[in-house]
């Protein structure tokens, strides 16, 4: 993601449920849509994008990347990776 640093860990999410599930929505937008509405507020949200993942050379699915809520990503936006003092 542009302007991050190198991450240490990857979260990769399917929308499984979104495919596989009863409603006819299947968007993939709910959860980067959402943490983008979130940032857009002023609030911090971890940054998402989709990818497009292939295994052995072969279409594996479409899945979200997200950044890991860590040390980093709560120093970025002000808070103490320590915890609250409170």
């Amino acid at each position: 993601m542009d302007g991050l640093p190198a991450a240490e860990e990857v979260n990769l999410n399917s929308h499984y449920r979104e495919v596989f599930s009863q409603s006819s929505n299947t968007s993939y937008l709910r959860e980067p849509l959402m943490f983008r509405f979130l940032r857009d507020a002023g609030l911090p949200a971890p940054e998402t994008r989709h990818i497009h993942v292939r295994r052995n050379g072969e279409y594996f699915g479409l899945f979200s990347i997200v950044e890991q809520i860590d040390d980093r990503f709560l120093k970025r936006h002000g808070f103490d990776a320590a915890g609250s003092d409170v």
